[in-house]
């Protein structure tokens, strides 16, 4: 059996950093430092990666840092999808249909944590939908240099994220007993 790991460890703060930069990438949009913005975005992305490998090396993962490293990721992408609503950069739909896919994950995974006790990992699709939005957001930014560019990789990131929402919910709600997918956590009752 695997040792318990403490909340506070190195990944853990990553993640608590990552979450407070969204409160940053918001004071640089309301401020009209797109500079600043897409440097507070880099940095949370660079941390994600940053959090995860050393969680994994380390055997320092965490029920807490599962569930709040893309709990962290979902907000700083709902974050600047909003501001560029708001700027009028992407339409209302695709903010829409992102908001919706990312609310419908949440409920899912808190769904498993409650009903099962599963805690689910991340899977390749997943990882694969976070890196296109990390590079539509990158494009997002340089908006005016490379439509519609930007646009149609936004597109694409939303057709895997869709994708991966699909296989998630196939693999870990409509079929059961896939608690090797994720970590199964003890009953503290």
């Amino acid at each position: 059996m695997k040792a318990k790991t403490k909340f506070w460890n190195v990944p853990n703060v990553l993640t608590l950093a990552r979450l407070a930069l969204v409160a940053v990438v918001i004071y640089f949009f309301v401020t009209h430092q797109m500079v600043g913005a897409l440097v507070c975005f880099l940095t949370a992305g660079a941390t994600d990666l940053l959090d995860g490998y050393i969680a994994r090396k380390y055997d320092l993962i965490t029920p807490w840092g599962k569930l709040l490293d893309p709990l962290a990721d979902k907000l700083m992408l709902l974050t600047v999808l909003t501001c560029f609503l708001i700027q009028g950069v992407i339409p209302v739909w695709i903010f829409c249909l992102v908001l919706g896919k990312e609310l419908a994950m949440i409920v899912g995974a808190f769904c498993l944590l409650k009903t099962r006790k599963v805690v689910v990992y991340a899977n390749i699709f997943g990882k694969l939908g976070t890196f296109a939005f990390t590079v539509a957001v990158v494009l997002l930014f340089l908006h005016q240099w490379v439509a519609p560019w930007d646009q149609i990789v936004l597109y694409i990131a939303v057709g895997m994220s869709i994708v991966s929402m699909v296989q998630y919910g196939v693999r870990n709600v409509l079929r059961k007993g896939h608690e090797e997918d994720g970590e199964v956590l003890e009953d503290s009752d």
